[in-house]
């Protein structure tokens, strides 16, 4: 039995200049608070400290290995601290969907229950919503293999529909990284290596060893508070809430921000990736955010928020969302742009969030 204390998130060298897909996957965007299914984990007492390489899928998302089942079964997996549950697409979804979109250079890896002997089905059905499509199946228990540390009788979805705003991602399921009740639930060779992932200690190998940590606002949410924003000319002061969800690509904000964002940078819409575009040629002069979280400037340089994904035409995405009227619980999220730039503790024992500068490789 284990209990899960503290996990460390640093994402290392977000290289934005890498090869990219030629078509950029759309952006899945999680409606936090829409789900249904929430997952009752047995009570764990033994520590344990372990860790994982992320494979990076063209600074869109950091992906883990997770295995599943005896024998394990591997799974490409979206390390996601929006959400608690865990759920992988089942073998028997033939959809386009479920069997992955070609452009993706690789088809999706299914769960099949009959390989593996610790499987035990349980008669209740799951679903769990996102803005671009539901999931839904049946809730099962098997072990489930995360580094060096196996987790038996770990209850899991099992996937049997998964909706067709899916269809470009390239993950095989979600890992939830959140509290129990925030979430209801190209070959990975082509990747490179893209951080790392500590579960039970803190990382002082990829990251300083300077911490700042900051209180949660919300019991069941990785979300701290926010009191500015600043970008060139632009600045808002406040009192905000911010979520630090490594399940979104991109960095959320109020309509009215992104707005004053397009302003800053001169971007333009692209209807055919559902986004934001600038110059790739400003992907390093872009002007510097600010983010003020508890008495603390956090800077994000433009090379990390400006992300080539290979659209052609010499342009390249503007990693940020507006999220009004989306029914999120909090306006401000810190996606994977920010995770390029800090290293990110999530601290269940003491409730809060800590942040550090990683260190480069």
């Amino acid at each position: 039995m284990w209990a899960l204390k503290v996990v460390v998130i640093v994402i290392i060298g977000g290289d934005t200049s890498s090869p990219k897909l030629m078509d950029s996957p759309p952006e899945v965007f999680k409606t936090i608070g829409a789900e249904q299914y929430n997952f009752r984990d047995r009570g764990r007492s033994k520590r344990f400290v372990t860790s994982h390489g992320l494979v990076d899928y063209y600074d869109v998302h950091y992906l883990g290995i997770i295995g599943i089942g005896t024998p394990r079964q591997n799974f490409l997996m979206m390390m996601d601290t929006g959400s608690s549950g865990i759920w992988v697409i089942d073998q028997s979804c033939n959809t386009a969907t479920c069997n992955g979109n070609p452009r993706n250079g690789r088809s999706r890896s299914k769960y099949n229950p009959a390989w593996s002997y610790t499987f035990r089905f349980i008669a209740r059905n799951f679903s769990t919503g996102y803005a671009s499509g539901g999931v839904s199946g049946y809730e099962a228990e098997d072990s489930v293999h995360v580094g060096g540390v196996t987790v038996t009788g770990q209850r899991i979805g099992v996937a049997t529909h998964v909706d067709n705003g899916w269809a470009t991602s390239p993950i095989d399921g979600i890992f939830g990284l959140g509290w129990p009740t925030a979430g209801a639930i190209y070959p990975v060779s082509r990747g490179q290596s893209a951080g790392v992932i500590t579960y039970g200690a803190v990382d002082n190998i990829n990251c300083r060893p300077y911490w700042v940590y900051v209180p949660m606002t919300r019991p069941s949410m990785w979300e701290v508070p926010l009191q500015g924003f600043r970008m060139g000319s632009y600045s808002i002061t406040g009192s905000y809430k911010v979520l630090v969800d490594s399940g979104s690509s991109r960095m959320g904000v109020p309509n009215s921000v992104l707005n004053a964002i397009v302003q800053q940078t001169s971007a333009r819409w692209n209807n055919q990736h559902n986004g934001h575009t600038v110059s790739c040629a400003t992907i390093r002069t872009q002007p510097i955010i600010h983010y003020s979280i508890e008495g603390i400037d956090y800077t994000l340089p433009s090379d990390q928020y400006v992300v080539d994904t290979n659209m052609g035409n010499n342009e390249c995405l503007l990693a940020f969302y507006g999220t009004t009227g989306l029914g999120l619980y909090t306006e401000w999220i810190l996606g994977m742009p920010w995770f390029r730039a800090y290293c990110n503790l999530f601290d269940f024992g003491n409730r809060r969030v800590g942040f550090s500068v990683a260190i480069p490789r």
